[in-house]
């Protein structure tokens, strides 16, 4: 659930009038988030240099697969055109991609395990929430200040 509001404020953070959008994200928008991510949560676990050039192959490798897999299962049409039957299977899918997602972070933990201290798979966790809940809060910021006129004094 909160992978999906991950990629759904990723997306709205994007400007509307962007020619040719068709609900992706900014390349210069995800490579900024990325940087920033990498270097939060590799302050957040203290990685050492050891720890690092093990660790971030296979988290990459874990968020393309999650990427994927939101990929594959988001929906061709708006929710607004979907028939009940559509909408039935949506609901469906979204069951199963959720079932998906719990196994990809089973196995990557296990990875994850095998590379660092199991407290630091713990913070890890902590971390990449921690690191959500900043984005979506720049995110409102950044809408807000958009949305407030400029004040002329």
């Amino acid at each position: 659930m909160l992978i999906a509001l991950f990629g759904f404020l990723l997306l709205q953070a994007q400007p509307p009038d962007r020619p040719g959008r068709m609900d992706r994200p900014d390349p210069k928008m995800e490579k900024r988030v990325e940087s920033m991510r990498i270097a939060f949560i590799t302050n957040e676990l203290e990685l050492t240099p050891e720890e690092s050039q093990a660790f971030w192959p296979v988290f990459n490798e874990m968020k393309a697969r999650e990427k994927a897999l939101r990929e594959e299962m988001r929906p061709r049409k708006p929710f607004e055109e979907m028939s009940d039957e559509e909408a039935e299977t949506l609901l469906d899918n979204q069951m199963k991609m959720e079932e998906r997602e719990a196994a990809i972070r089973r196995e990557y933990t296990e990875k994850f395990r095998k590379i660092l201290p199991a407290s630091k798979v713990v913070r890890l966790q902590q971390a990449e929430g921690e690191f959500r809940r900043r984005l979506v809060n720049e995110v409102k910021e950044r809408r807000q200040r958009k949305e407030r006129p400029a004040r002329r004094d």
